[in-house]
């Protein structure tokens, strides 16, 4: 039973999948709203008291840093929880190892009660526990599914030049004439961010501000979409229509898009050549559109002190691209023979030497994330049967847990490496297919940019700040890699061929 002077935590979860698929469904057991019901009703019917319902809307399972939850975690450590009760497991999260250290170290360490109203679990019952291992097993898999098929969704959405969200975010609108593409201002929301904005900048944090809107009876975002819309989001109140939290204040301010930050077009293509980060476009609205630039994403957020700008013009950063790309196109459109000697030029031993150790290298950290997982499972079966002592079992699983996370992290650099090496020594006959497709560019779009380009750095200019310094652009063209100065390299091959030709004749 809870204690009454510590709190009984009721959380609930809805990542962006499960909003997908509840979509026209507003009787899905796992909204928010139905979240909440059916935990109030079994806490109420088991006796607990003094609880407090945190939730996270639109949050994936596969992560943890989600701000309801680092909210739970807050009142844990500050020991004001008694017992932490979720409808399931796959609630909590959708990744093994994870759920593993929360359910086995974190909260008994707490002393906390953990029930999955669900899954029949609940901590305080031993037996109820003997499968909570294999649960999370599949919640990990069910997660890396969907997790698969979203972002081949995402993946064509973006290579079409759509927009990847489902709903514009508050204060703007689909644009009547591209609704698919672009968003415009919502003339009746678009004053209220400004406001918002602009009490941050008067020196007030979210709370304030929402208690601001409130007093000012601003309807919130939910409430505003549900007047004109007709559309029922998630954790809507229609008998507080006016109710902002501090939440929902701070997602705004830290919502790039209100700062003039697009991402499509470009979007997964240009990167920094210094720090790797992704390079954003940012729209000032106080100037005209000749004044667009990108700019390093690592330096807008974290400081000259990490990396510096990188800022190149949009439009100069559109006809270096436009016109590289009308280049090369042409060329081989022309010159097939001559452009295939070039290719095959670049497919030498040394590549293909890459291609294996990178190949070798990612076969054995695969292998080892397997070893990690049995690992871990012959680890926790030792722990649960007393055969280890809990000390040792929480630095060894730390243990276990950093490296996986490790590799975790450098897989997926080192697949896209080995891909990029792949198709800059095959695939010719592709690129060609596509050049002789695409005869007329004239400019440039998601679908052609997507179809010729996998990649783009932009390097620092060559003396910082002046706006006249030489500053190194680098693509890397799909199916055959870079291409910097290919003419005048074809050119020099070609007089070597003839060369050669002369003296075997």
């Amino acid at each position: 039973m809870a204690s009454q002077e510590k709190y009984t935590i009721l959380y609930g979860r809805l990542s962006q999948e499960d909003m997908q698929k509840r979509s026209g469904r507003e009787d899905d057991s796992n909204s928010i709203q139905n979240q909440r019901l059916l935990l109030e009703k079994y806490a109420a019917d088991k006796g607990f008291t003094n609880t407090r319902f945190i939730y996270d809307d639109g949050y994936t399972g596969t992560n943890f840093n989600r701000p309801g939850w680092q909210e739970v975690m807050e009142l844990i450590e500050s020991d004001q929880v008694a017992t932490l009760i979720v409808k399931d497991l796959s609630r909590l999260g959708r990744e093994y190892l994870q759920v593993g250290q929360y359910t086995e170290l974190v909260f008994p360490s707490y002393g906390v009660r953990f029930i999955a109203v669900n899954d029949g679990v609940d901590s305080l019952v031993e037996s109820t526990n003997d499968f909570t291992p294999f649960r999370n097993i599949i919640n990990e898999m069910y997660a890396k599914d969907t997790s698969q098929k979203g972002r081949s969704s995402v993946k064509i959405k973006a290579e079409t030049g759509a927009r990847i969200a489902s709903r514009p975010n508050y204060g703007y609108m689909k644009d009547p004439d591209d609704p698919k593409r672009h968003l415009v201002p919502d003339l009746d929301t678009a004053p209220v961010v400004k406001r918002i904005f602009s009490l941050c900048a008067d020196g007030m944090g979210p709370s304030k501000i929402a208690q601001q809107l409130e007093a000012d009876q601003i309807p919130t975002p939910s409430y505003y979409c549900y007047e004109k819309y007709g559309v029922k989001l998630t954790g809507l109140d229609t008998s507080r229509p006016f109710a902002w939290s501090a939440t929902t204040i701070s997602r705004i301010l830290e919502n790039e898009t209100y700062l003039g930050v697009t991402v499509n077009m470009f979007s997964g293509l240009v990167y920094c050549k210094d720090c790797g980060g992704t390079m954003v476009l940012h729209r000032s609205h106080t100037m005209d559109s000749s004044k667009n630039c990108f700019m390093c994403s690592t330096y807008k957020k974290k400081g000259k002190s990490v990396c510096s700008a990188h800022y190149i013009l949009e439009a100069d950063f559109n006809a270096i691209v436009l016109d590289d790309l009308r280049r090369i196109t042409h060329f081989a459109r022309q010159n097939e023979r001559k452009f295939a000697e070039y290719i095959g030029m670049k497919r030498t031993k040394e590549a293909q030497k890459e291609i294996r150790g990178f190949e070798k290298q990612i076969a054995s950290m695969t292998k080892r994330q397997s070893e990690l997982m049995s690992l871990f499972k012959r680890l926790y079966e030792d722990n649960v049967l007393g055969r280890i002592p809990d000390e040792q079992y929480r630095i060894l699983s730390n243990e276990y847990i950093a490296e996986q996370e490790s590799i975790k992290n450098a897989l997926p650099e080192l697949t896209a490496h080995l891909q990029e090496l792949k198709d800059s020594t095959s695939n010719f006959d592709r690129f060609l297919d596509n050049a002789h497709k695409y005869t007329e560019i004239d400019e440039l779009t998601p679908e052609l940019l997507h179809t010729f380009i996998k990649r783009i750095e932009v390097g620092e200019r060559a003396k910082k700040y002046s706006r006249s310094a030489p500053q190194e652009i680098v693509i890397h063209y799909r199916d055959i890699g870079i291409l910097d100065d290919m003419p005048q390299e074809l050119e020099d091959i070609l007089i070597q061929v003839a060369e050669l030709d002369l003296e075997i004749a």
